[in-house]
This record gives structure tokens, sequence and C-alpha cells, in this order.
């Protein structure tokens, strides 16, 4: 399936104005129509985009003592409830602890903010936050930040050795069960 849509991104300076569209030109993911991609190269395909309103988001990150954050990023995801499909997006904060999305679509989000890095170029600090478009168009999206903590495991293979799994080809990330958590 080809879902297209008009730029979600970070800043607040250009106007949207379409709505998500898939292939062959619909906003209704049930009516889209499967693409099939033969060896390297996809069909010549062409979507005409669907005019509908978008809305800018913007809003404020506040640091773990609730001051406006300094620097860090937030990232704009549909819930994975929304009709909106995939949709991610990123924007830095600025100095004053603001953030804007421009081209947003009606749907339901989850914005995570992320606090500056640490010594170890991590993340010291994280927030979420979910809403709905356009229910807060217009209005500032609030996050506040909370400490992160450390896990330490140990994680031990049981195979053979010279098994497929190699120990560093493993990666872990501590994930939230639902992004609106």
């Amino acid at each position: 399936y080809l879902q297209v849509s008009s730029d979600v991104s970070g800043g607040t300076k250009a106007p949207g104005g379409f709505a998500l569209t898939y292939f062959p030109g619909t906003t209704d993911p049930s009516a889209a129509i499967p693409l099939s991609v033969q060896g390297a190269n996809a069909p010549d395909v062409t979507v005409a985009l669907v005019p509908a309103p978008t809305v800018t988001i913007s809003g404020r990150v506040h640091d773990v003592d609730g001051k406006p954050a300094t620097a860090g990023q937030v990232v704009l995801v549909a819930d994975a409830a929304s009709p909106v499909g995939l949709i991610s997006a990123r924007a830095a904060v600025s100095g004053d602890g603001t953030f804007g999305f421009r081209n947003v679509p009606a749907g339901s989000f989850v914005l995570r903010a992320f606090g500056p890095l640490d010594s170890e170029g991590y993340p010291a600090s994280a927030g979420l936050t979910a809403f709905e478009v356009p229910g807060q168009a217009g209005k500032e999206v609030a996050v506040a930040l909370q400490p992160l903590h450390s896990i330490r495991g140990r994680i031990r293979f049981e195979d053979p050795p010279g098994s497929l799994m190699k120990p560093s080809s493993v990666r872990l990330q501590a994930l939230p069960a639902a992004w609106n958590q």
C-alpha cells in the first residue's frame, strides 16, 4: 500500500492543506489498493493528494523542575488507534521550551519529549502527552519531563556456540506497553 502525506514536520512557517491519501487517491484506508513491486523497481504511480484542513500544533516542554526546557526534542506520532496512519515528525525544543509542528491532519496523536542529553549521549528525562486534532488546534500542548532511570541486566544465550544469533547483534530498548502511557 502507498500512503502519501503533506509533510508533517517541525516548525510553524508553511501552511498545509492535504489529507493523508492512499493509492489510488482516497483518504479511506479500507479503499486503498495494494501495489505490486517486482524486483528492485516499483511501478510508475501517480497519486493526487486530497485537499483537507490541517493545523499547526505548538506547545512548551517543561523540565523536571517545572521550568521551560532549554534544549531537547519532541516527536509527534500518530496514535496506533488513529485513522491517520503512520505519521511521525521531529522538532527541536527552542531555548524557551517551545516547539511546533505544521500540516497536522485530524486524528489522535502522542507527543513524546526528550530533555537534553547526558554525558553518555542519552536523554536524562522524557515525557509524553496524548491529544486529539483538531480538538487542541490553536492551543498550547504542554509536556512535563520526568527523570529517566537505568535498567541493568544480563542476556544469556543458551544456543550452542556458532549459532545464528550473535551477542553483538542484540540491541535492547525499553518502551512503554502503549505509546500513550
